[in-house]
């Protein structure tokens, strides 16, 4: 992804869609085109007006200003794709027919194929949406309004958009076939998801921190474990993050997630050959600590 200008790092930060008209008007007006000024005003037009309103063709930039926002369809996907996943083992092929459209009509496609300037532009404007839709995720009315379900707690919460946000990431991913075809959809909504949600890494910070108060000259394992099921960005978010933590602590790490664990049916537990295999790898790492 190119460098942008710190104007237009805060109009991808900027999540209002009118604030966003307003500033995308000025910023084409005012800045010097770094290559992506005509792909922000397409994609800013498929997400945000409806098809009543004549789009902008490639390269085309507004000559009477920036009409006012209309919708927010890369919102409303990301409240659609995950009920297209829930109810795709009975509409499955009905299901995949509605995300492809979903891509092609918001530019995804196009926007790919004319090489990184659009590739880039399309991402950026997904972590926008995606950083709006995790906003809506805090609040209290988060699923209670959407689905006609009582509100939950702060934890239900968190554990709800990480299910949410895999079933329309990787879970249409791979329910529908789609390898490769929406990479850019994953990545842009896994990197707003891992901004947004810290708090893992900062705890097992906090613990090792204390652990090596009490015993300073203690030698630490730090181990990634291995994805679950429904949970994969979570864990790809642990990973990274886990990752990062024992290079700063200067401890050891290890990524059981390239162990080839064995899980049980359950889908989450390890089966009594992933709990061989688990002790057999840890084993080797512990001979690896200095």
């Amino acid at each position: 992804m190119y460098e942008m200008s710190p104007a237009w790092q805060a109009y991808y930060m900027e999540t209002e869609p009118n604030r966003r008209a307003g500033l995308l008007q000025k910023l084409l007006k005012e800045e010097p085109d770094d290559g992506g000024n005509a792909w922000r005003w397409r994609l800013f037009s498929l997400r945000h007006f409806e098809n009543g309103i004549r789009l902008p063709d490639i390269g085309e930039l507004p000559a009477k200003g920036v009409p006012e926002p209309s919708c927010d369809r890369y919102l409303w996907q990301f409240v659609n794709i995950t009920q297209v996943y829930n109810t795709s083992r009975l509409f499955k092929k009905s299901g995949e027919r509605e995300i492809r459209q979903f891509f092609r009509e918001c530019g995804f496609d196009e926007a790919i194929s004319s090489g990184d300037i659009g590739e880039a532009a399309l991402y950026r404007e997904i972590r926008n949406a995606a950083k709006r839709y995790f906003n809506t995720c805090k609040g209290s009315e988060y699923r209670r309004t959407l689905f006609g379900l009582l509100s939950p707690g702060s934890a239900d919460q968190k554990n709800q958009t990480c299910k949410d946000v895999w079933k329309m990431t990787f879970g249409v991913e791979r329910r529908f076939g789609l390898s490769g075809t929406i990479r850019v959809w994953i990545k842009a909504v896994q990197d707003e998801y891992e901004t947004e949600n810290p708090a893992a890494a900062e705890q097992m910070e906090k613990l090792l921190c204390e652990v090596k108060a009490l015993y300073p000259n203690i030698q630490i394992l730090l181990i990634a474990p291995p994805p679950v099921q429904g949970f994969d960005l979570l864990f790809l978010e642990l990973r990274e993050r886990y990752q990062a933590l024992a290079k700063s602590m200067k401890i050891s790490f290890a990524d059981a997630e390239t162990w080839s664990i064995d899980i049980s049916a359950d889908d989450v537990h390890f089966s009594p050959a992933g709990h061989h295999t688990f002790a057999v790898r840890i084993a080797e790492e512990m001979k690896k600590i200095p």
